[in-house]
């Protein structure tokens, strides 16, 4: 009696723990079914999803635009372009950081160079020689950083994190290259023989002066500044080795806490959907991470919302603390006290470009998503233009739109924006 009581129990036992585990692998097995259907929902409906159809517009900007294209009224029939000072971040690439977490099999970026198109005129004879703000030599390279090869990677040129891929690269040489096209004259007219009339400052990253270089040698490559940028010139490429300390380096500073836990925490937030971004813009699948049976992966649906959640909180806590709108007026004044005209070519990080854009339109920059997250390879540009009377205009054109009248006390304008109304505004 005791035996078959103890053998029913132990039926029981096993019974129960043989439903747990079923149990257990039912549910596994619904939840990937689960992510697999959603993932293909999310497909199917991406065009009827504004957003997450604009994520592939993140991915580098067009280059048809509105550069020089300042068609003076009737008021005002001779105006010339006297300055430019442009504002451009990197082009394509890897994701500053892994994926935390991560279980699946990591994420892999291609950094195998491009083949430029043979017609892209470029100026290979300059020299590009990186300097600290005391003028002192520094050992950079613009190639970029690869993971050490091995049975995962599985690839030659499997980039290390935050680096410009060969994309990228050809991003910034099409974007010099249109920049030549657009500013052809003008660019010698201002340079004229004195190579000191263009200054270069970069970020001291390795995607940040690749793309800084990618820009200047089809930018230097038209026929009358080769007379002025011939073999073995000099170009000085001004980078601040404590990042940190570099206004247009917003990024660098939020993520050494500089601007508060508050800020640290939105640029963490923002930072996923960067690399969520970058992963769309290589086809590379999203991110698994482990739980309690199996792996959970984001769906389309779940990475619009992340992306969309990163740019608010951080467009919002750079638009009211928009400080480089005082790295801005300086350059603005920099170029104003100098009559014979200057070209200042400045690379910064996207949270740079949307505090600048802050600065100049206020809050509605929030409203833009490709203003509170800058895509690849984006530019904004300040046109200089002095009439015969010697008053001066300003045109602000971003991404190949202009702007200018968004900006408060310029909307009167039909020819720009007058000069004193910028610096004050700017103030």
């Amino acid at each position: 009696m005791a035996i078959a009581t103890i053998m029913k129990f132990m039926n029981k036992k096993i019974s129960c723990t043989f439903a747990i585990l079923l149990l257990g692998f039912f549910f596994f097995v619904i939840s990937e079914f689960r992510i697999l259907v959603d993932g293909s929902l999310d497909e199917i409906d991406v065009q009827g999803d504004p957003t997450i159809f604009r994520f592939s517009d993140h991915c580098g900007m067009q280059v048809e635009s509105m550069e020089n294209s300042f068609t003076p009224n009737e008021d005002n029939q001779s105006q010339r372009l006297h300055s430019l000072i442009f504002l451009v971040s990197h082009g394509d690439s890897s994701a500053p950081s892994e994926w935390p977490q991560e279980v699946s099999r990591k994420a892999q970026w291609d950094c195998t160079p491009q083949v430029l198109p043979r017609y892209w005129r470029l100026n290979q004879h300059v020299n590009f020689t990186i300097v600290d703000p005391e003028g002192n030599a520094q050992d950079r390279t613009i190639t970029p950083d690869l993971q050490p090869w091995n049975s995962d990677t599985q690839a030659d040129y499997a980039c290390a994190s935050g680096q410009l891929t060969g994309i990228g690269f050809r991003q910034m040489v099409g974007l010099g290259r249109h920049l030549a096209t657009s500013y052809d004259d003008d660019l010698a007219r201002i340079i004229g023989n004195n190579s000191s009339r263009l200054q270069v400052r970069s970020l001291d990253t390795q995607r940040s002066l690749a793309s800084t270089i990618g820009v200047l040698m089809p930018l230097l490559a038209t026929q009358p500044l080769l007379q002025v940028f011939g073999r073995g010139c000099q170009v000085e490429v001004m980078v601040q080795p404590n990042t940190t300390c570099e206004p247009l380096a917003i990024a660098e500073q939020l993520r050494a806490g500089k601007w508060g836990k508050e800020a640290l925490a939105a640029f963490k937030e923002t930072a996923l959907g960067d690399h969520l971004l970058s992963r769309w813009c290589h086809q590379l699948p999203w991110p698994c991470q482990a739980r309690l049976f199996g792996s959970s992966c984001f769906s389309l649906r779940k990475a619009a919302t992340v992306v969309a959640n990163g740019e608010l909180s951080m467009c919002h806590m750079i638009a009211k603390n928009a400080n480089s709108s005082f790295r801005l007026q300086h350059e603005v004044l920099s170029v104003v006290d100098h009559e014979d005209g200057r070209i200042l070519f400045r690379s910064a990080d996207g949270p740079a470009l949307t505090s600048v854009l802050s600065a100049l339109i206020g809050f509605q920059v929030c409203k833009d998503p490709l203003m509170a997250r800058p895509p690849f390879a984006s530019r904004l540009v300040l046109e200089r233009w002095q009439s015969k009377d010697r008053q001066f205009l300003w045109r602000v054109i971003w991404n190949g739109q202009d702007i200018t009248a968004r900006i408060p006390g310029c909307n009167g304008f039909r020819s720009g924006c007058p000069e004193k109304g910028l610096i004050l505004h700017l103030a």
